[in-house]
């Protein structure tokens, strides 16, 4: 797939200066109506470099902006494709300088566009920018997996799409008939081509549906004159969050002057509080960044606010262009929807290298929205899957790692989390949902509890509660728990400390969170748990009972309970319950005074005040590896044979059971 991105951080090594202007234009009136455009235009190529077949595009007279000709690009697949054409913008990579793209579009009525803006002459290395047209008439840019804007375009109707783009001081201009909607700081700052690739993936909000024609197509590059001294802030990284939340102010700064810059301040302004840092010590080359992140963070407010950050002092007096000296960026944080969260399935396995991405992102997700986000860890094929959830999440996806944002989308990549949660977290839930009643019986190990939906307002239609058991901090000790990892070395990029970690992770040194361990009545929920119709305030529950393997950490259980619209699969809302406070205080009736120690151990376990007891020790596959009645002050195990790792004790006196882990290190 074509679109896969690498996630790599910005910047190229590569920059053009002192080039004369280029300019480039094509309106396909001198080709032929079926000429491909790889064939006959001798600048354009595809994605692989083969033309004239189906990864080509076409010329044709059936829509034109200006008669008679224009080029075709159209897909019915999930992925999008096959057709992937490319044109260089003058065979090398610009981050300096004045770049003005134009074209005419029309997309057809319930179908989608794309494009993007590669950084790298080595395509598909970096996107600078992605395009996307949805069906519904929404239009999306995208930069290092930020969303840069969002808006609208014309559908079914010819339009012009500008971006006037000043590489040098990086602000990105949006045009639709010369017309401005938008501007920003790019994320990737560098252009090298233009990638024309029809798809309308769910994951952006589409349909999967593509037809679209391009006609006058056109750009020039004009090159940009460096004065003696000149410091730019030219990237304040976009801060996209909720109401309330605390950001770092993340800023890049650059040397556009031919003077290397030691020294300057910075200046942040927001909701009337402002602060200066001065930084020294720093050897700026001649066009290259300094990256500085201010030391306090900014409390988000309601509305819309500017942010603005302002470079001053360069090497202790003035530079020589005081237009690129600020960056000024709205911040509008979104205001959740009371009781709204955002449910997010990811398909993993430890066999997927490129699955350490999910861990990454699904741990971001949760440590920065944990009220608003609850996620779930599908395992495939290791030794943590659950069949019944992992047969139910295949047919949603086309590969590994991939997930699903509340069930209404097609498969999306994890680090797409983010824009997923705040695209839904303003919409009102049909239902809060909580986990109430929650019983736990320590000698059977079952938990029961009930699924509550409490409706926002009267509907109709199959709605259905369900269940999913949720177990951290996993751990084992066989190879299956061995995580393959892509990123090791930084060949790929930084991922989360998964660059600095080997190919694969072994068993010992991982953790997993969020591990789906059930889904207790199966992918769509449980059938008439929610009545054909339903009442604003009416308050619905289904009772539901799970018995806790003898491997699986109590204290890391979590409950996530669901309500489904059978009408398209989606999850209208969620909740969460840990049973860990539930496990403490029935562990508190116990017998505290017996003690198991040391762990970390080298093997040697004691048990200590252990009266008329029973000691049983599993391995986290849930095998026996040592058991015995004990009756005295101290008695021994020995483990010394037995793997490193993790392992759970089963402390069983009369009807009273409690478990402990302990590490086996040596």
């Amino acid at each position: 797939m074509t679109m896969k991105k690498l996630f790599t951080l910005i910047i190229g090594a590569v920059f053009v200066l002192n080039i004369s202007a280029q300019t480039f234009s094509d309106n396909f009136d001198s080709y032929a109506v079926g000429d491909y455009i790889g064939v006959v235009g001798t600048d354009w190529t595809t994605w692989s470099g083969i033309t004239g077949s189906e990864e080509d595009a076409q010329v044709t007279d059936t829509r034109a902006s200006s008669s008679p000709h224009s080029i075709y690009f159209q897909s019915t697949t999930a992925n999008g494709g096959p057709q992937d054409v490319v044109l260089e913008f003058g065979g090398n990579e610009f981050a300096v300088g004045q770049f003005l793209f134009e074209s005419s579009f029309f997309v057809e009525t319930d179908n989608g566009a794309y494009f993007n803006f590669q950084a790298n002459k080595i395509i598909g290395k970096e996107w600078a920018l992605d395009c996307f047209m949805v069906n519904d008439g929404q239009i999306y840019f995208t930069s290092g997996d930020e969303l840069m804007f969002k808006g609208t375009y014309p559908v079914n109707t010819w339009f012009d799409l500008k971006m006037d783009i000043d590489l040098s001081t990086n602000t990105w201009n949006f045009y639709i008939d010369d017309v401005l909607q938008g501007s920003w700081s790019n994320i990737v700052n560098q252009i090298a081509s233009i990638d024309i690739y029809p798809t309308n993936p769910k994951g952006m909000g589409g349909n999967e549906q593509c037809s679209f024609y391009i006609d006058n197509f056109a750009y020039t590059l004009t090159p940009y004159t460096l004065p003696t001294l000149n410091g730019a802030v030219v990237l304040v990284d976009p801060i996209n969050a909720l109401t309330g939340m605390e950001k770092d102010v993340n800023v890049r700064i650059r040397n556009l002057g031919e003077t290397a810059i030691t020294s300057y301040d910075l200046t942040v302004e927001y909701n009337g509080i402002q602060s200066t840092e001065s930084i020294t010590g720093v050897n700026i080359a001649s066009l290259g960044y300094d990256d500085f992140t201010f030391p306090s963070p900014i409390t988000l407010v309601t509305g819309a606010n500017n942010l603005v950050v302002t470079i001053s002092n360069v090497n202790g007096g003035t530079d020589e262009d005081a237009n690129d000296d600020a960056k000024t960026v709205v911040i509008d944080p979104i205001v959740p929807a009371p009781g709204k969260v955002v449910f997010g399935e990811e398909a993993t396995g430890t066999w997927c290298a490129w699955c350490v991405r999910g861990h990454v992102f699904m741990e971001y997700m949760a440590e920065t929205y944990p009220d608003q986000w609850i996620g779930v860890a599908v395992h495939n094929n290791d030794p943590m899957t659950d069949i019944e959830y992992d047969a139910g999440i295949d047919p949603f996806i086309s590969g590994w790692p991939m997930a699903l944002v509340d069930r209404n989308s097609g498969g999306i990549d994890p680090s797409s989390f983010e824009l997923a949660l705040l695209d839904r977290i303003s919409e009102a839930p049909a239902a809060d949902i909580s986990i109430e009643n929650i019983a736990w019986d320590w000698e059977t190990r079952e938990i029961t509890f009930d699924v509550q939906a409490t409706f926002n307002a009267d509907l109709t239609g199959d709605l259905r509660l369900n269940a999913v058991i949720v177990e951290n901090g996993v751990t084992g000790t066989s190879s299956g728990y061995d995580q393959v990892n892509a990123y090791s070395g930084n060949s790929n990029g930084v991922m989360g400390g998964y660059e600095n970690l080997p190919d694969p992770v072994p068993a010992a040194d991982m953790v997993y969170d969020h591990v789906g361990r059930a889904i207790l009545a199966g992918w769509d929920g449980t059938v008439n748990s929610v009545p054909s119709s339903v009442s604003d305030a009416e308050v619905v529950t289904q009772s539901y009972t799970y018995t806790i393997p003898e491997a699986y950490d109590e204290t890391e259980i979590h409950i996530v309970g669901l309500l489904i619209d059978q009408a398209d699969g989606a999850v209208l809302n969620a909740g969460e319950e840990s049973i860990a406070t539930l496990v403490e205080v029935e562990e508190s009736k116990f017998n505290r005074s017996i003690a198991i120690y040391p762990s970390p151990s080298n093997g040697i376990v004691y048990v200590r005040n252990a009266e008329n007891t029973n000691i049983t020790i599993y391995n986290i596959l849930g095998g026996v590896v040592a058991q015995g009645d004990v009756n005295g002050s101290l008695v021994s195990f020995n483990l010394t044979r037995e793997p490193k790792g993790t392992y759970i004790v089963r402390i069983t006196e009369g009807n009273k059971v409690q478990t402990q882990k302990i590490v086996i290190s040596r």
